[in-house]
């Protein structure tokens, strides 16, 4: 998907590329990929997120691109943000973008963070944003026989102001994030849909 936003820019990633990946809650080397299965509504299928390599500026931040592939759908394209303890993960459909901060990694369990749904801070002309919150730190987690340590549980409420009387919460995702792994687990409720995402196989580079 094309977003008219961005600009590609030759970025010097030297530092970022190098980040430990045991240290790190986002891998970043090319090639790295994780495959997911997903089950949405009762109807499972798979995903997978490979890294590119590339990198694209964004108003000003440096996001690392990837591609989505799922059994007989089109490729995606989307990006994720690794800088200031924050991590991000933005994508677009149908027409619209989303950008998730979804973990603070110097936060602790209970301390929150408010943010824009995206660049404009509106879908459809509607103001939105990202509430997000620390559940659990530290943990040890089981997905589809594999157990993960260092686990941060996370929580993003997306919320919109309809009425001009205040933001209230139409969908919350929550995030399971596994140090030196990425994203093992995310959870989602979302206008009476419900998905679920679940890390089966992964290489990181």
């Amino acid at each position: 998907m094309l977003l008219g936003s961005c600009k590609k820019d030759a970025v010097d990633y030297t530092g970022f590329e190098t980040i430990d990946p045991n240290s790190s809650y986002l891998p970043s080397k090319k090639g790295t990929y994780w495959k997911y299965e997903t089950d949405f509504n009762g109807t499972k299928s798979t995903n997978t997120i490979t890294l590119t390599g590339n990198k694209t500026t964004i108003n000003g931040k440096n996001y690392l691109d990837y591609t989505g592939e799922a059994p007989g759908q089109p490729v995606q394209t989307g990006y994720y943000y690794m800088g200031n303890h924050q991590y991000n993960v933005r994508a677009s459909a149908q027409g619209y973008t989303l950008d998730i901060l979804y973990l603070v990694d110097n936060y602790e369990i209970g301390q929150e963070w408010t943010g824009p749904i995206n660049d404009q801070g509106t879908i459809n002309g509607i103001p939105g944003r990202v509430r997000g919150k620390i559940l659990e730190k530290g943990i040890t987690m089981e997905v589809l026989g594999k157990k993960h340590t260092g686990v941060y549980h996370t929580q993003a409420y997306i919320e919109y102001n309809l009425f001009g009387n205040g933001f209230e919460n139409f969908g919350t995702y929550d995030y399971y994030i596994a140090k030196g792994v990425g994203l093992i687990e995310i959870d989602s409720e979302l206008s009476g849909f419900s998905a679920s995402s679940k890390l089966m196989e992964y290489a990181i580079k």
